[in-house]
């Protein structure tokens, strides 16, 4: 089954579903850096565009509605740096819809936090640390008709592919040859400024990230497990399921740190992922 990926941010969400056999076409992103992360850490092509000057035959050109997946974290406007007035906007958000309804594909899996997706029906909710992830962090997707099988506190849980999920610090699960990329670093993530513990105890997933994350939470110092350090990029990176090491990221550690903070983890991308393909069990994927 293909996959366009509207607002694509760095292909998060996109190298998500491919790793579950799904066959990204295309995507949509309105920063160029990000869109050329996007297409150095996935096998799509990712135009530079705002998807509000998209129609439904843009996409067509691509792939045909009844063989695609429309997928995409839409922005958030009403947490947005400029929305000044704070006001509950939903134009973006509207604007994608009508596109998706336009072009009609046989799913769809579309993000946002909870609070956008006020006053549209058929949003689940899926929880980070509840599908495999290392925090709390919970989006709302439109399209899934239910939520991803939960897999905390039930490692034995077999996935479509029969792979096993494995415990990590006895409270997250990840699949087999995710674990090295925590070692050493528990998930112990604070706010410094909303009476927060410094640091969290390590059978607990870290908070939520944000594009605002750096220097902004605090972690165990992995040399020294007596004293506490800011989180950093790599942290971040770490902590939504990503291996530093084989992703591409933006120059600055600024616009590294917003990248990520706006994009799903990889564990909750690839559990919507799976989501679909139990709900539409005719999807035809590559091998994943």
């Amino acid at each position: 089954m293909n996959v366009l990926d509207l607002c694509g941010g760095i292909g998060v969400l996109g190298r998500a579903f491919e790793l579950e056999g799904f066959d990204v076409m295309a995507a949509w992103e309105l920063d160029d850096k990000r869109a050329s992360c996007y297409e150095q850490n996935t096998d799509a092509t990712c135009n530079v565009a705002d998807v509000t000057d998209l129609d439904a035959a843009d996409l067509a050109a691509y792939s045909p509605p009844n063989q695609t997946v429309v997928i995409g974290g839409i922005p958030c406007q009403t947490y947005s740096q400029a929305n000044n007035n704070a006001e509950h906007d939903t134009s973006l958000r509207d604007a994608v819809l009508d596109l998706v309804d336009a072009y009609d594909p046989a799913a769809t899996a579309l993000e946002n936090v909870m609070l956008g997706w006020q006053g549209i029906d058929n949003v689940t909710k899926v929880r980070d640390c509840d599908v495999g992830g290392y925090t709390i962090r919970e989006r709302g997707f439109k399209g899934l008709h239910n939520p991803p099988p939960r897999t905390h506190g039930d490692p034995g849980q077999a996935r479509l592919d029969g792979q096993r999920l494995e415990p990590i610090n006895g409270w997250a699960e990840a699949l087999p040859g995710d674990e090295n990329l925590m070692a050493d670093f528990q998930q112990q993530a604070a706010y410094r400024d909303r009476n927060r513990l410094p640091v969290l105890p390590g059978h607990e997933p870290g908070y939520t990230l944000t594009s605002k994350s750096v220097n902004g939470f605090l972690l165990w110092d992995e040399a020294n497990r007596s004293s506490i350090r800011w989180l950093d990029t790599d942290d971040m990176a770490r902590l939504h399921g990503m291996d530093p090491d084989k992703w591409t990221f933006p120059e600055t550690k600024t616009a590294t740190a917003a990248a990520i903070g706006d994009s799903v983890p990889l564990a909750m991308g690839r559990a919507v992922a799976r989501q679909l393909r139990r709900q539409i069990p005719t999807l035809e994927l590559t091998d994943g």
